[in-house]
């Protein structure tokens, strides 16, 4: 109906003129898809504002893609779990960063940990916001800490950039197992494969690989690079948070005002990881495109399953994973964050 109304009224030379210029470039050829018009009109504004965005392919299976922030990084292309996001948006777990951000503008010169870097997408978007911050990545898998090396030569991050290829643990020295999956490296592990018949992400899995990497603890690192706080800990290791959180235990108190994020993995985790949290103030959850408050939960459970429990009520809905934030009243007061 709609298309023989424009038809009629419209004539066909000034047809031609819309669709050059108005449909084709701004509504994507549909113009009578109304659904399309949110997604295309803010793509539109995306690329007046920042820029046409552009990749290519430079060779050892990497490709050098643009950010939504106007930065550059560098990427596998054969894999299914964060390239594409990278490749086609520019942007990874949107509302996650968003939040993170919010927190690292709290800081005046941050040291940043990034733990499970993956291509160091958190270590090079936080990096923006001070010229004087050090970024410190961890990330077990070879081929990952390759790609984090370009990046940060490329972004002029290299003299405040240290990029350790190593598995974060409560342990040094120790040889770990890394079983890596070669299409969806960002699920790579030092823990068992968790593939039960629920989660389907796993359906296609083949054999994974497996590389031999050197263990390290953050309190030793530390030690050895006389850094004497962290103000922002990123934790994604796939299940081996609390080793993580155990060999980091003299950091996480020497530094009063820390924002921890985590993915806080499912019935991976003993009671002990609550005991080695409790002295953070503030727990936040990022729960789709809503932050919640969760006071003190942390504090109040005494076993994981409690906590978990707890926090799927808050939600209403049963994850695999939860992404929450661990900070201290300070910190949480001046990033001007508005929970539920």
């Amino acid at each position: 109906m709609l298309k023989t109304i424009y038809r009629k009224a419209v004539l066909n030379s000034f047809r031609k003129i819309i669709w050059k210029y108005i449909i084709k470039h701004f509504l994507g050829g549909r113009i009578f898809y109304f659904p399309d018009y949110p997604r295309n009109i803010k793509n539109f504004l995306q690329i007046k504002i920042f820029g046409k965005r552009y990749n290519y392919y430079a060779g050892n299976e990497q490709i050098v893609t643009t950010t939504n922030t106007g930065q550059i990084i560098v990427v596998k292309r054969d894999d299914n779990s964060i390239s594409p996001s990278l490749i086609l948006y520019g942007e990874w777990e949107k509302q996650i960063t968003k939040y993170a951000e919010k927190f690292i503008k709290t800081y005046e010169c941050p040291t940043i940990f990034d733990i499970g870097a993956n291509v160091g997408w958190y270590g090079l978007i936080l990096s923006r916001f001070c010229e004087s911050s050090k970024i410190h990545y961890f990330e077990a898998n070879k081929s990952l800490v390759e790609c984090i090396r370009r990046t940060t030569i490329i972004n002029g991050l290299s003299h405040r950039s240290s990029i350790n290829n190593n598995a974060v643990s409560d342990v040094k020295g120790e040889t770990l197992k890394l079983k890596v999956i070669n299409h969806l490296q960002g699920s790579s592990t030092i823990e068992e494969l968790n593939m039960n018949q629920e989660n389907t992400f796993f359906d296609e899995l083949k054999n994974p690989t497996f590389i031999e990497v050197p263990s390290i603890t953050i309190d030793e690192y530390s030690n050895m690079g006389n850094i004497k706080k962290i103000d922002f800990l990123k934790i994604d290791v796939e299940g081996h948070e609390e080793k993580v959180i155990n060999g980091a235990i003299r950091m996480i108190n020497s530094s009063k005002d820390m924002t921890l994020l985590m993915e806080w993995n499912t019935n991976r985790y003993s009671d002990q990881i609550i005991k080695n949290l409790v002295d953070f103030e503030i727990l936040i959850l990022i729960n789709k495109k809503q932050v919640i408050n969760c006071k003190d939960l942390h504090k109040s459970c005494t076993s994981v399953k409690e906590f978990e429990t707890s926090l799927n009520e808050i939600t209403n809905y049963k994850h695999s994973h939860f992404d929450l934030i661990f900070t201290s009243k300070k910190i949480f007061n001046l990033s001007n964050i508005r929970t539920r």
